[in-house]
């Protein structure tokens, strides 16, 4: 505001309520008498490329994320027909229960468990207990709330199952911060598809790149 010189008449938000940007923006316009909007996580990436490359028509935009809120649902696998002013979702990855909300977020075995029971595992087996390195008492709770909807919300996003695949991969229980686990998976990725059924040891991309160089 001090450096364009501008004075808001209106406030526009994520459509996520547990947001900090989402609070203070509410307070701030609410301090002020502001009308606010709330805009979908995932049309405000599309809208903003759109935005960028002077689009004005509809658009097909793939919105492939985190955590983007619609009502109670966590979105983040989309595919958008997209325009500046809103949306139609077309299409998006299978739905899987986070259990225990955003606790699935720092816990990616929790994602992993319930992608492996919406995909019909057995989680409470024993090998299945073991892989997610969890506590058989804890993985029957989880399952239980996931089963009756008991915090925990379905998600489409990407995100969270890079999360859950990495906790089965790399056997990452608990992260420091948002997409750790996705960010590690990444670091082992191979260009080469056979490389996997051939056993050759993982080595991160920054690795592989100097052994190029050399």
């Amino acid at each position: 505001m001090r450096t364009f010189e501008i004075e808001p008449q209106t406030v526009v938000h994520d459509l996520h309520p547990g947001y900090l940007s989402t609070t203070w923006a509410k307070e701030w316009a609410d301090e002020r008498g502001l009308k606010t909007i709330a805009v979908q996580h995932h049309h405000a990436h599309v809208a903003g490329c759109m935005a960028e490359q002077g689009l004005t028509g509809a658009v097909i935009g793939l919105a492939l994320d985190g955590t983007g809120m619609d009502r109670r649902t966590h979105l983040g696998g989309e595919v958008l027909i997209a325009r500046l002013d809103g949306f139609e979702r077309w299409a998006h990855l299978e739905y899987v229960p986070m259990p225990g909300g955003d606790a699935a977020v720092k816990e990616p075995w929790r994602m992993a468990l319930g992608a492996l029971h919406a995909a019909d595992f057995d989680v409470e087996s024993e090998q299945i207990v073991k892989l997610l390195g969890a506590q058989a008492g804890e993985v029957r709770v989880l399952r239980r709330m996931g089963e009756r909807g008991i915090n925990s919300p379905m998600t489409s996003s990407l995100g969270r199952l890079f999360d859950a695949v990495a906790a089965v991969v790399l056997n990452r229980r608990i992260v420091d911060y948002e997409a750790q686990a996705a960010i590690e998976l990444e670091g082992i990725a191979v260009d080469e598809k056979d490389r996997l059924s051939r056993g050759v040891t993982f080595r991160s991309c920054t690795q592989q790149r100097k052994a190029q160089k050399v």
